[in-house]
Protein backbone atom coordinates (compact mmCIF):
# COMPACT_ATOMS: atom_id res chain seq x y z
CA UNK A 1 0.00 0.00 0.00
CA UNK A 2 1.22 2.85 -0.48
CA UNK A 3 1.60 6.59 1.12
CA UNK A 4 -1.17 8.13 -0.93
CA UNK A 5 -3.63 4.85 -0.78
CA UNK A 6 -3.58 4.88 2.71
CA UNK A 7 -3.87 8.73 3.63
CA UNK A 8 -6.57 8.51 0.98
CA UNK A 9 -8.38 5.82 3.04
CA UNK A 10 -7.69 8.15 6.11
CA UNK A 11 -9.03 11.08 4.38
CA UNK A 12 -12.52 8.87 3.47
CA UNK A 13 -12.85 8.09 7.36
CA UNK A 14 -12.93 11.25 7.91
CA UNK A 15 -15.20 12.44 4.79
CA UNK A 16 -17.62 10.00 5.76
CA UNK A 17 -18.13 11.80 9.11
CA UNK A 18 -18.50 15.39 7.38
CA UNK A 19 -20.61 13.80 4.33
CA UNK A 20 -23.17 11.98 7.08
CA UNK A 21 -26.84 12.67 6.25
CA UNK A 22 -27.15 12.96 10.28
CA UNK A 23 -25.29 16.32 9.61
CA UNK A 24 -26.45 17.95 6.93
CA UNK A 25 -25.24 21.53 7.38
CA UNK A 26 -21.52 20.08 8.96
CA UNK A 27 -19.84 20.79 5.59
CA UNK A 28 -21.45 24.63 5.50
CA UNK A 29 -20.51 24.91 9.03
CA UNK A 30 -16.90 24.09 8.36
CA UNK A 31 -16.42 26.11 5.62
CA UNK A 32 -18.62 29.23 6.97
CA UNK A 33 -17.45 29.10 10.45
CA UNK A 34 -13.79 27.07 10.62
CA UNK A 35 -12.41 28.44 7.01
CA UNK A 36 -11.77 25.22 5.04
CA UNK A 37 -11.72 25.50 1.92
CA UNK A 38 -14.67 23.58 0.05
CA UNK A 39 -12.16 21.93 -2.40
CA UNK A 40 -10.01 20.79 0.55
CA UNK A 41 -13.35 18.52 1.34
CA UNK A 42 -12.23 16.10 -1.01
CA UNK A 43 -10.15 12.39 -0.09
CA UNK A 44 -7.59 13.59 -2.76
CA UNK A 45 -6.83 17.12 -1.50
CA UNK A 46 -7.99 16.71 2.50
CA UNK A 47 -4.61 15.18 4.43
CA UNK A 48 -2.40 18.01 1.81
CA UNK A 49 -4.03 20.82 4.23
CA UNK A 50 -1.63 23.01 6.50
CA UNK A 51 -1.55 21.13 10.18
CA UNK A 52 -3.52 24.45 11.75
CA UNK A 53 -6.38 24.04 8.95
CA UNK A 54 -6.22 20.05 9.32
CA UNK A 55 -6.63 21.16 13.57
CA UNK A 56 -9.49 23.88 12.83
CA UNK A 57 -11.07 20.91 10.44
CA UNK A 58 -10.62 18.44 13.80
CA UNK A 59 -12.08 20.48 15.91
CA UNK A 60 -15.08 21.83 13.88
CA UNK A 61 -16.28 18.25 13.31
CA UNK A 62 -16.29 17.68 17.10
CA UNK A 63 -17.68 20.65 17.78
CA UNK A 64 -20.55 19.76 15.18
CA UNK A 65 -21.33 15.73 15.49
CA UNK A 66 -22.31 13.46 18.39
CA UNK A 67 -19.06 12.39 20.46
CA UNK A 68 -20.10 8.78 19.73
CA UNK A 69 -19.40 9.53 15.97
CA UNK A 70 -16.72 11.62 16.66
CA UNK A 71 -14.92 8.85 19.20
CA UNK A 72 -15.57 6.13 16.17
CA UNK A 73 -13.84 8.56 13.69
CA UNK A 74 -10.86 8.39 15.12
CA UNK A 75 -11.14 4.91 16.34
CA UNK A 76 -11.38 4.07 12.33
CA UNK A 77 -8.35 6.71 11.94
CA UNK A 78 -6.19 4.39 14.40
CA UNK A 79 -7.28 1.54 13.42
CA UNK A 80 -6.36 1.74 9.97
CA UNK A 81 -2.64 3.40 11.15
CA UNK A 82 -1.69 0.58 13.03
CA UNK A 83 -3.11 -1.85 9.83
CA UNK A 84 -0.80 0.00 7.97
CA UNK A 85 2.08 0.09 10.23
CA UNK A 86 1.75 -3.82 10.72
CA UNK A 87 1.84 -4.58 6.89
CA UNK A 88 4.06 -7.27 5.84
CA UNK A 89 4.76 -5.36 2.31
CA UNK A 90 7.25 -3.01 3.33
CA UNK A 91 4.75 -0.59 2.76
CA UNK A 92 5.73 1.77 6.30
CA UNK A 93 9.13 1.14 5.45
CA UNK A 94 8.78 2.41 1.87
CA UNK A 95 6.91 5.59 2.73
CA UNK A 96 10.11 6.36 5.29
CA UNK A 97 12.87 5.92 2.61
CA UNK A 98 11.00 7.83 0.48
CA UNK A 99 11.56 10.99 2.40
CA UNK A 100 14.94 10.41 3.26
CA UNK A 101 17.19 13.32 2.45
CA UNK A 102 13.76 15.18 2.67
CA UNK A 103 14.56 19.11 3.34
CA UNK A 104 12.62 19.08 6.19
CA UNK A 105 15.46 18.39 8.81
CA UNK A 106 15.58 19.95 12.18
CA UNK A 107 17.10 23.20 12.44
CA UNK A 108 19.33 24.16 15.35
Amino acid sequence: MSEAQITKKIAEIILGVVNNPKYPDLKKILIKEYHIGQRMLKSDKLLAMSGVTFFRLMVGIQQNVSEKEYSKMLEDIKKKTIEFAELDDGSSEEVNKSHKGSPNKRRK
